[in-house]
């Protein structure tokens, strides 16, 4: 930002794949400093993306068709993933719109389904199965206190 300041720059756009607390935080020292700056600035938030070269997901996948993977929430959950190419039309959709300057906009595919949905999909793609059972919430989260208490201490 700084760098374009120096350059005349008058709009920043930043891109985050997710809508974290750690992100907010950042978001909100980089608007303060655009502030300061006199620049404006649009943050973009593309939901899940998928495509080809994609490899953030292909555990789930191999995981599923291993039979090896394990559901620890209910599958009712609505789940929004986004072909690779939307986020790319809806950047250069924002950066052509005055509007959409200083606003905040998650990018996301057409159509929304169930988790259980979307792992059925994969499951018969991939030929693999879902598990019929659920890990009760309460024990994994127990598990995941300790492995991360552990791995705090351990550096």
């Amino acid at each position: 930002m700084l760098q374009g300041d120096k350059q005349g720059t008058e709009t920043v756009y930043h891109i985050t794949a997710a809508i974290r607390e750690a992100d907010n935080k950042v978001d909100l020292a980089a608007r303060k400093l655009l502030a300061e700056l006199g620049m404006k600035g649009t943050v973009f938030r593309p939901l899940a993306i998928y495509g080809p070269g994609d490899t953030r997901f292909l555990k789930l996948y191999s995981s599923i068709k291993c039979g090896r993977f394990v559901m620890i929430v209910s599958g009712e959950t609505y789940y929004q993933m986004t072909y690779s190419g939307d986020p790319c039309r809806g950047i250069i959709l924002c950066g052509e719109h005055v509007d959409a300057v200083s606003e905040e906009s998650v990018l996301a595919g057409e159509s929304h389904t169930t988790l259980d949905e979307l792992l059925q999909c994969v499951a018969a793609v991939v030929r693999g199965r879902v598990p019929s059972w659920l890990v009760p919430c309460a024990p994994a989260m127990a598990a995941a206190r300790v492995c991360d208490a552990v791995s705090t201490r351990s550096g």
